[in-house]
């Protein structure tokens, strides 16, 4: 699986100055999952959500996503998992954008 990273010495934020607040104007609000209750139909969102954007990535091609009691075992008991190293973007009710963060030990 490819690894996608961000090398913060070189980054250049410029370029994505006001972004999240144009976003915003439109109605797309961001959280993490630190924000909101880990209800059972906030996990079957974070389901789907990774489901979609396991389809477009590339590096899962061929791999055969995780049914929803693995997926919800392996995330939530993970020590890698925290809640607020996960942003979500959501249009209303709908989840529709996911960047999140691994902890690992070095």
């Amino acid at each position: 699986m490819s690894v996608s990273r961000l090398y913060l010495t070189g980054f250049n934020p410029a370029p994505f100055a006001g972004i999240v607040e144009e976003a915003s104007a439109t109605g797309i609000c961001f959280f993490t999952l630190a924000d909101v209750e880990m209800t059972l139909e906030n996990q079957r969102k974070l389901y789907e959500l990774h489901r979609a954007c396991a389809a477009d990535n590339p590096a899962y091609e061929g791999w055969d996503f995780p049914d929803f009691p693995t997926f919800c075992h392996a995330t939530f008991n993970s020590p890698r998992y925290q809640p607020s190293a996960h942003l979500v973007a959501a249009d209303g009710e709908h989840w529709i954008g996911l960047a999140l963060l691994d902890q690992y030990a070095e």
